[in-house]
């Protein structure tokens, strides 16, 4: 009599010991006995929700579940020792990602619906379910990136690096909280095609202020990336003496928290008109040229601090040049513009 494996391999393209690619219909997969799960072995299979990985399997390529709009729930076996890359992009209806308590390479700690890399403290793949927890250290490339029910996130302190296109195309995404003490790497497009981003929190912002030698190690645009989004707000911003770059913020922007920093860069929010709200900390000590200019659409300013505190601190040229009208609400008062 047959086992279970062998009357479903006629559901399988299997080569070399690897998994190509299901083609069967079954809403519940039970995976053959092969060491590898190849890239886009499950694209674009609509009907499956739950899929069983044998103990034989060592590796799963990036993309191995693209497009699994109807994935539900994922068991990643101790025996998998090698991921390489983000598995889950456009699985938005996975709700379980479990990995085994033996693997000895990768966890799924805090019930985060993720897969991390243990001994790294690196997030390798997630979902529009997961969650960041609060040891994590890493974000690695596209590991949420195009989770497209993932609504808000918040990125802990513990995070020191945030890899090319972490959050890309997460298109509902509307509230992103970065709360790290320190950026040693930042990558490029980390928020690119975030086009429905109404709340951004910074509070690392000591990497994107000016140092002396006249440039930032990041500008707040590198967040969202070179391409341009549809109607968005373009900001022009010398990075050196001879190269100039482009940014693009997403014009649907209304809120902006930064936290625990000394200054506004030198043209951060330049020409975003849809920012109607932003919240500064007590510790400012310098607003640079342009920071807030041509955000005609502001409203308030909340300072964490008293009035006179909020007098004195260093306001450059042009720093909220073409805002029109707009409130700075500090513990003791108001100012009107």
């Amino acid at each position: 009599m047959k086992n279970k494996n062998e009357l479903n391999c006629k559901d399988f393209i299997i080569e070399d010991d690897s998994l190509k690619k299901y083609i069967g219909d079954e809403s519940i997969v039970t995976i053959p006995n092969v060491s590898r799960i190849c890239f886009g072995a499950f694209y674009s299979c609509l009907n499956v929700k739950k899929i069983i990985i044998p103990n034989t399997v060592k590796e799963i390529d990036a993309g191995a579940f693209y497009e699994c709009f109807s994935l539900e729930s994922v068991e990643i076996p101790s025996s998998v020792t090698h991921i390489k890359g983000p598995i889950f992009n456009y699985c938005d209806s996975l709700k379980e990602v479990i990995v085994d308590k033996e693997n000895p390479v990768y966890d799924s700690r805090d019930n985060c619906n993720a897969i991390i890399e243990t001994k790294t403290n690196a997030l390798i793949s997630a979902c529009s379910n997961s969650f960041i927890p609060k040891s994590i250290e890493s974000i690695n490339r596209m590991s949420f990136g195009e989770s497209e029910l993932l609504k808000e996130i918040t990125i802990p302190s513990s995070v020191t690096k945030i890899e090319d296109e972490a959050l890309m195309y997460c298109i509902n995404l509307k509230k992103v909280e970065i709360l790290c003490k320190k950026i040693l790497d930042l990558g490029n497009d980390v928020l690119l095609g975030c086009f429905e981003l109404e709340s951004l929190t910074i509070s690392c912002f000591k990497e994107f202020e000016i140092s002396d030698s006249g440039k930032s190690k990041y500008h707040i645009g590198s967040l969202f990336g070179e391409s341009e989004y549809p109607d968005s707000y373009r900001i022009h911003y010398l990075l050196s003496k001879d190269k100039n770059k482009t940014f693009y913020l997403p014009n649907s922007l209304k809120h902006v928290i930064l936290k625990d920093m000394k200054s506004v860069p030198f043209v951060s929010f330049f020409g975003c008109d849809s920012i109607t709200h932003i919240e500064l900390p007590r510790s400012i000590e310098r607003i640079e040229n342009g920071a807030f200019a041509c955000c005609t659409g502001l409203v308030d300013i909340t300072y964490n601090g008293t009035m006179s505190e909020w007098n004195a601190i260093e306001k450059e040229d042009y720093w909220d040049d073409a805002t029109g009208d707009y409130t700075i609400h500090c513990l003791n008062g108001d100012i009107k513009k």
